[in-house]
């Protein structure tokens, strides 16, 4: 959370990276929360439409 002004001071290649790497995080956080955090008996992992979805989010803007 602390570091999300970091992303709109960067040049945007890199605002692109650092959001999506943000989004992805947190997207495998929310795996991780489902599976009731038991990471060791299953690795948690994003799907092809995980991916799809944190793409488009960052590409908008609306990653958060």
């Amino acid at each position: 959370q602390r570091g999300r002004g970091v992303a709109r001071r960067a040049p945007f290649a890199l605002a692109l990276h650092l959001r999506a790497t943000a989004a992805g995080g947190r997207a495998i956080l929310r795996v991780v929360e489902r599976s009731g955090w038991r990471v060791l008996r299953q690795r948690p992992s994003l799907g092809r439409w995980d991916r799809f979805r944190i793409g488009l989010l960052v590409l908008s803007g609306l990653d958060g």
